[in-house]
């Protein structure tokens, strides 16, 4: 098991990627703490997961919540932070509000746990944060998310020299089958534009949770990656 004896924070970890990530890392052995802003998701996870048996609310727009956070579960060997959204608008169409918002959890959610997380991470310990394919292949139609994303990217890297030897490393997904894509559409809609999108990658399919946490793993348990930003995105950015 790769992370036996590893406690691991994931933010994030209610649903989607971070849920992904707390299953994949609980099955390689390690002691997983979840946290996000949604208690009914968090029971939800810690009931039906195996592994999984701690959970702590967080808002990470919040230093008083993430404070909370660290003060109650300690210290960690690896901090996940999954928590984020997409802005689906065009550099026209924004509003400064909403630049602000994608800004705040995209990014100053991520940059607010690292700055608290790492004095509790052991040494030998890392972090892990999820930006977007757009980061390397910008979108103009998602103007602000593309920004925030590279923000996040180009934070990594500097965390890895600035906290070393905690390791920073980022995962850099496209689309992703958590079941809240397209989640707006009907069924039919729904799988056709799944179908569509996966016929156009170069691996002929769509990323799943379980293939996140995979990358989450190699990250948190390979001592010599650091620094580095892992494309899981079928091919997308090629």
């Amino acid at each position: 098991m790769k992370l036996k004896n590893s406690k691991v924070l994931v933010v994030g970890g209610g649903s989607g990627l971070g849920l992904g990530i707390a299953i994949e890392a609980a099955t390689e052995g390690a002691t997983v703490v979840v946290a996000s802003r949604s208690q009914h998701k968090l029971e939800e996870v810690v009931d039906n997961n195996e592994g999984i048996n701690e959970y702590h609310l967080v808002d990470v727009s919040s230093k008083e919540s993430i404070a909370t956070l660290f003060n109650d579960i300690g210290h960690v060997d690896h901090i996940v932070v999954t928590s984020g959204f997409v802005t689906g608008k065009k550099f026209a169409e924004l509003s400064q509000a909403e630049a602000r918002q994608d800004l705040e959890i995209n990014f100053w959610g991520k940059y607010n746990i690292c700055q608290r997380g790492a004095d509790y991470i052991n040494v030998g310990g890392s972090i892990t944060l999820i930006s977007g394919a757009f980061a390397k292949k910008p979108n103009p139609d998602v103007f602000m998310t593309t920004i925030s994303v590279s923000a996040v990217e180009s934070m990594a890297k500097t965390l890895a020299l600035s906290l070393s030897p905690t390791r920073v490393n980022v995962i850099s997904p496209y689309i992703v089958d958590t079941g809240l894509v397209s989640s707006d559409k009907s069924n039919d809609e729904r799988n056709d534009y799944l179908q569509s999108t996966a016929k156009s990658l170069p691996s002929q399919c769509i990323g799943t949770p379980q293939n996140i946490g995979d990358a989450a793993v190699l990250l948190m348990s390979n001592p010599y990656i650091t620094g580095s930003i892992l494309s899981i995105d079928g091919g997308f950015t090629l």
